[in-house]
């Protein structure tokens, strides 16, 4: 009798069981990437759907909702419906989860397989995927087969992404464009190729010249506003709220440009190799010498000062030594109208100590230094500048190499230990809560380890760039004839990178302060 009690309490427990399972909501999930997408109608999402739709009326199944990600990668699960889903799951909503295919899921192994084996479990949810055969609740289940689907899943999304990169990669060095649209100023011919835009290049040419005349990007902005001239986006839709109001950062893409010189530039900014710049390939908006006056002025961030005509001298390329913040002036208006300048952070705490700098004796130290280039022999300065940046080329090299080996190194440790840490988490050796948490920190870990060895990887590109640097400076260098008797704007933006103050010193009663001058590519020297 007792046993025939506890046979009928065990059935009504399973039926109120499926009951409350009946009451939560199936996920049907759906995800489509772009390359997905090539491959026809099979993937896409209209197709995922009716598919699961159907599956979901079958084996009746109830309270379907949709999550659907279009557009997003296998490989990221931070996709925004996936991540929807998981927050459902955790917070007991849902009951079956049902994919077309693992893939679906995703392709990272590691990953798809927690998600199937272990968190959906924990929280009670039925797992299907509909074209593989799995059922979690069926006699087979999860069967053994899974953890090889995802391993080829997480395999086929390597290689996809390694043809493609190798693809773009033979394009861009080739010297093809990697970038199917034009940019503002040109428009393509009934051959492909760019030409100049006249209205718009004719805009672009103004954006040059008013920068040049020290117009900031706020005020060409209001500039060609008040002129009534349309902006790119204008020019695409006639939605545009405000035709002509320009932003600021449309400006400092039009002046960051280099196609508007002629060149094509690809890899700007990609791990698929270092910059490649292929010149004239299509017709010239701006004369390469504007542009590069306009790089330069870019880099520094000039600092105004409103209750004054004049500019500070150094605003813009004076720094401390001890907290890498400008030096900003002290306008005195005594006697002798002494200037000075300090340290920005100084005024504001006391982290800092002022640095404090007297300008006129500022003025004649940088110009007796530039006066010493000037006079200097050319091939003698050209030899001496090339002994000191193979000097530092050859120790950047070397603590690259070792930066690399210690990265690769740390990687191939971090790939083992989230191996091993899967596998504790499946066998039950360590909480779901440790799981995550470990997971999570030797992933940001191996995120930062690969940008360094990109990082250490593009730094031989600045070390084949010296060569150019070197030429660029002594070309410059060749403008002046004479020693100069007056420091003004323009030398020092023809010559300094920056100037680092270091605090006055105090030895043997006698009081000295180091000046360090840089240079723009060659750094410091001295002559003496």
């Amino acid at each position: 009798m007792i046993a025939v009690i506890n046979c009928c309490l065990f059935i009504m427990e399973d039926k109120m069981h499926e009951n409350r399972q009946d009451l939560k909501i199936t996920a049907l999930y759906c995800r489509l990437s772009a390359d997905d997408e090539l491959k026809g109608d099979s993937n896409s999402i209209i197709h995922q759907k009716e598919l699961l739709q159907e599956y979901a009326y079958k084996h009746g199944l109830r309270q379907i909702e949709f999550y659907v990600d279009d557009g997003y990668t296998g490989t990221n699960f931070d996709r925004p419906d996936f991540q929807r889903l998981i927050s459902d799951v955790e917070n007991n909503l849902i009951g079956s989860v049902v994919v077309k295919d693992l893939s679906r899921l995703g392709r990272n192994y590691l990953k798809v397989g927690y998600y199937t084996e272990v968190l959906f479990p924990q929280n009670d949810i039925r797992f299907i995927s509909v074209t593989d055969n799995i059922d979690s609740i069926s006699e087979a289940g999860m069967n053994d087969f899974v953890p090889f689907k995802n391993i080829m899943n997480e395999w086929y999304a390597k290689d996809l992404s390694r043809k493609q990169r190798a693809v773009v990669k033979s394009k861009g060095n080739s010297g093809k464009r990697l970038t199917c649209r034009t940019i503002y100023g040109y428009k393509k011919d009934e051959n492909g190729e760019w030409v100049i835009d006249e209205p718009s290049a004719n805009v672009v040419k103004i954006i040059f010249n008013l920068y040049l005349k020290g117009y900031g990007q706020s005020m060409i902005a209001n500039y060609l506003f008040q002129q009534k001239i349309e902006t790119p986006n204008a020019k695409k839709s006639d939605k545009t709220k405000n035709p002509f109001r320009w932003s600021v950062q449309t400006i400092t893409q039009i002046l960051s440009h280099q196609e508007y010189t002629g060149d094509t530039v690809n890899f700007k900014i990609s791990e698929l190799g270092t910059k490649k710049v292929f010149t004239d390939t299509q017709p010239a908006i701006i004369e390469r010498e504007v542009f590069e006056k306009a790089q330069l002025l870019r880099t520094k961030r000039k600092r105004v000062y409103r209750r004054f005509d004049e500019q500070a001298l150094f605003a813009n390329v004076l720094f401390c030594s001890d907290c890498d913040s400008k030096m900003y002036i002290q306008r005195k208006f005594n006697r002798n109208c002494t200037n000075s300048y300090v340290c920005s952070k100084s005024r504001l705490s006391s982290d800092c100590s002022s640095h404090y700098v007297n300008e006129k004796k500022l003025i004649a130290y940088v110009l007796k230094s530039i006066n010493a280039l000037i006079t200097t022999d050319r091939k003698s300065l050209v030899s001496l500048i090339e002994m000191k940046k193979q000097l530092e080329a050859q120790k950047q090299k070397i603590e690259n190499e070792k930066n690399l080996q210690n990265a690769n190194n740390r990687i191939s440790e971090i790939d083992k230990i989230l191996i091993n840490l899967y596998e504790d988490k499946v066998k039950g050796n360590i909480t779901l809560e440790t799981f995550q948490m470990c997971d999570k920190n030797f992933c940001i870990e191996k995120a930062e380890l690969q940008k360094l060895i990109i990082d250490s990887s593009r730094q031989s590109v600045v070390i084949n760039k010296q060569e150019v640097e070197i030429s660029n400076f002594i070309k410059m260098l060749n403008k002046y004839h004479t020693p100069l008797s007056e420091l003004t704007p323009e030398v020092i933006d023809d010559f300094i990178e920056k100037i680092v103050v270091f605090e006055t010193e105090k030895i043997n009663n006698v009081r000295n302060q180091q000046i360090n001058i840089f240079y723009h590519g060659i750094g410091m020297i001295s002559l003496e």
